[in-house]
């Protein structure tokens, strides 16, 4: 049978009488913050310099990887005919390569702005595509038909774009 545990009561803490307690903790409370406001400053000024120097040991290998993923990326669209042609991706011993359909909406011209689509969408009255801040709602106009889209001065623009995704079983890399 398990211990019996006994409940108490919490402690209450003592109620303040006058107005010179108030401002007594008042000060305690702000001494207390500004004690807890300099330790966070301190923490995310080393958190910053952390990162700051982990971006810039890791620089050139970031700059390596953008390179050989356009490399890839380059090689993929160079011969997508070929190699893709019945279909849109290609098991390799390291992963997966292929090409991804994506559309993204764009105004029909250079010179419709999107203040000019925000103007169309509110005489429209289409306001699930405008955002609470009066911005486009980029992901709600992809819901919108082609004539509906093109009536606000849009379009749907798809592209094949080249991907590339390693295989779950691969290896840790070894630094």
């Amino acid at each position: 049978m398990p211990a019996k545990t006994t409940r108490k009561k919490p402690t209450q803490t003592p109620q303040l009488e006058t107005i010179e307690d108030v401002e007594r903790v008042l000060k305690l409370i702000h001494t207390a913050t500004g004690v807890v406001d300099k330790a966070e400053q301190k923490s995310q000024e080393r958190i910053n310099e952390i990162k700051e120097k982990t971006k810039a040991i890791n620089k050139p290998l970031v700059d390596q990887i953008k390179q050989q993923e356009s490399q890839v990326f380059n090689f993929l669209s160079a011969n997508k005919k070929t190699l893709f042609a019945k279909t849109r991706s290609l098991k390799l011993a390291t992963g997966t390569v292929g090409f991804r359909r994506s559309t993204k909406i764009t105004t029909l011209t250079k010179k419709i702005k999107w203040a000019d689509v925000l103007i169309e969408l509110k005489v429209k009255n289409l306001k699930m595509a405008i955002r609470g801040k009066e911005t486009v709602n980029k992901e709600e106009l992809h819901r919108l038909d082609d004539d509906t889209l093109e009536s606000v001065g849009c379009k749907r623009d798809l592209n094949d774009d080249p991907y590339y995704e390693f295989a779950n079983d691969l290896a840790e890399p070894t630094a």
